[in-house]
């Protein structure tokens, strides 16, 4: 079974593979579209002072700012650690208010710049496939604690994409009660948002961590191995014991 948790598309790998192998194909298929939309100005089709973005350009940049920002959360992820602190998400400080604004919810690491710049990335449905599979990549932690800076730190109704990711990280970990906040907070802020649906039934699904990650992957989940079946009338670690005959009476 293969999840799709985006807009008919299905994500695997880490950040970085996906902008390397994974996401070029995904990339390609949307050029396309965006191409026609925007007018061949070498054709002739562009008007007098449109400016036409290359969007293989626009999706490059996208992935270097994803990355860059999983670079600097990795790093605050191992300063909290190394002061001792606990570098895990916590559900009371996951999730800002509606109206935050940009760089907002204390995180220093995240500025105003790098804030905009990654909600205008994760626009993009490549970049968007990265930053899924950055959940389940060698930096989850870094990745959860990228999600929860930015739903905290970005209004409405940009903020449901981090949301949800911080949804997607928190059903990888097993942790209910995040993916819940996190779902909560993208709901409000983007009703009807197509990532949140999906991990929302997911969610009330109770699916388990490791086949969601077998679904993202691509990689089977391990199988539990059965222990064999103790013999009847027997202990762990005991030899059965021996059978008394009855003596008959004469």
């Amino acid at each position: 079974m293969r999840l799709l948790l985006r807009h008919g598309r299905s994500a695997g790998g880490d950040a970085a593979e996906g902008a390397e192998a994974g996401s070029a194909p995904a990339a390609d298929d949307s050029l396309g579209a965006a191409a026609r939309e925007a007018g061949d100005t070498a054709g002739g089709k562009g008007g007098a002072g449109e400016r036409w973005i290359d969007p293989r350009a626009e999706v490059i940049e996208g992935i270097a700012v994803l990355d860059a920002a999983l670079d600097a959360a990795q790093e605050a992820v191992a300063a909290e650690r190394g002061r001792g602190g606990d570098a895990g998400v916590d559900v009371g400080s996951a999730v800002g208010p509606a109206e935050a604004s940009p760089g907002g919810g204390g995180d220093g690491w995240l500025d105003d710049e790098r804030v905009v710049a990654l909600s205008r990335a994760l626009q993009i449905p490549v970049v968007r496939d990265a930053a899924v599979a950055a959940c389940v990549g060698s930096r989850p932690a870094a990745a959860a604690a990228l999600w929860a800076a930015m739903t905290r730190g970005t209004p409405d109704p940009e903020a449901a994409e981090p949301a949800a990711l911080l949804a997607l990280s928190g059903l990888l970990q097993g942790d209910g009660a995040l993916a819940n906040v996190a779902l909560e907070r993208a709901e409000a802020a983007w009703p009807g948002h197509h990532l949140t649906q999906t991990l929302r039934g997911l969610a009330v699904a109770g699916i388990h961590p490791c086949k969601l990650r077998a679904c993202l992957s691509g990689v089977p989940a391990p199988r539990r191995s059965r222990q064999p079946r103790t013999p009847a009338g027997t202990r762990r670690g005991r030899a059965p014991r021996p059978t008394r005959r009855r003596k008959r009476r004469g």
